[in-house]
């Protein structure tokens, strides 16, 4: 096993990390977990939530074996983004990806 440190973990994630929870850990002794909010629906496609994962696992981090992620999907109905990402804060997350536009990046700023 590997360890991986907060900084090494969030250059994986690059420019789609806008949120990061407040409980991040100076280090990672767990397995990390990307908490996912999103303003779509879980059934549509998305080119941004493929790419993320894609580039996840070109970087050794596979979901299910040594990283966690947990998804948020809000089908356009804006009022979900505040409660769900609270949601994720509340799990305690490693950091917080908010796509999908600028609604889900400005409910994980509230």
């Amino acid at each position: 096993m590997f360890e991986l440190r907060r900084r090494d973990f969030l250059a994986l994630l690059g420019g789609t990390t806008v949120g990061i929870s407040q409980a991040f850990p100076a280090e990672l002794n767990e397995t990390p977990t990307i908490g996912f909010l999103s303003a779509r629906a879980r059934n549509e496609p998305s080119d941004l939530t493929a790419a993320s994962v894609r580039g996840l696992e070109a970087d050794g981090f596979v979901a299910g074996r040594n990283l966690r992620i947990e998804y948020r999907w809000v089908g356009l109905k804006y009022e979900r983004l505040l409660s769900l990402a609270t949601d994720l804060i509340g799990r305690q997350v490693s950091v917080i990806a908010a796509v999908d536009g600028a609604h889900s990046g400005l409910a994980l700023k509230q």
